[in-house]
């Protein structure tokens, strides 16, 4: 499963949270995370780009807990993918409820709003 997330304007990243629904053994163990190359295909992320970040979910982790990450290399993410490369049952098919990610907005400056200061000597 590959999942590609595009943002507003650049965040910070937190924190993760898969909750799997009804179906624990179909929920993803191994995620892969791709910081600002999107749009990914799955030749990008399998032969293409290395991750940022490889994640083997605890059992808790793939139940619902917070993955919680490595705040370094998620200062200013633009767009996020996800490649989920196994489940928790090693199934073909992987499913989750739903995703949830948590950070902050960066500040955006709008130069525009500047009025250019001149220096009078």
């Amino acid at each position: 499963m590959l999942i590609n997330l595009y943002f507003l304007h650049p965040i910070r990243l937190h924190h993760i949270v898969i909750n799997p629904g009804d179906r624990l053994n179909n929920a993803p163990s191994k995620i892969h995370l791709f910081l600002n190359h999107c749009p990914l295909d799955f030749s990008d992320v399998e032969d293409k780009y290395e991750p940022e970040e490889t994640l083997e979910l605890t059992e808790e982790e793939s139940a619902g807990d917070p993955i919680v990450l490595n705040t370094a290399k998620y200062q200013s993410v633009n767009s996020l993918g996800i490649f989920i490369s196994e489940n928790v049952d090693k199934e073909e098919i992987t499913e989750f409820g739903s995703l949830e990610l948590y950070g902050d907005t960066k500040e955006v400056v709008d130069m525009s709003k500047f009025a250019e200061i001149v220096e009078e000597r």
